[in-house]
């Protein structure tokens, strides 16, 4: 773990890990805001995002997919609402910039992204 800041908080943990859902995966990332976990970040293999796609389909249902990117660029992106926060993941296709991840947003956080956006402050998702 290391203190750091970052978009979602002031500490992150991170731990490699070699599979998700038995899906090839990178890492898994927590990041923490005054010690409570704000987001959760799993990275995985560029050639199973389709599996991750349909195996979040499944779990929660087809989700509600929005245009939304960093720095203004356009950007699929499917969400998933859940009781306790939101779960991100780019939709369709990954291009060859795009991070093979999905991000799980807690309720908390969201809210932090929802006010910065009312007051006019890039959401950095």
């Amino acid at each position: 773990c290391t203190d750091e800041a970052t978009p979602y908080g002031d500490r992150t943990c991170t731990a490699r890990i070699g599979d998700f859902v038995r899906l090839p995966a990178e890492s898994l990332t927590f990041f923490f805001a005054g010690g409570e976990l704000r987001v959760a970040k799993l990275s995985y293999r560029r050639d199973v995002h389709p599996e991750v796609a349909n195996y979040l389909a499944q779990r929660f249902g087809e989700g509600d997919t929005t245009r939304r990117g960093a720095d203004g660029a356009p950007a699929l992106v499917t969400n998933w609402q859940l009781m306790d926060g939101l779960v991100l993941l780019r939709a369709g296709d990954l291009g060859p910039r795009d991070e093979a991840a999905l991000l799980w947003l807690s309720g908390a956080a969201v809210t932090e992204r929802v006010r910065a956006n009312r007051a006019g402050r890039p959401a950095d998702l």
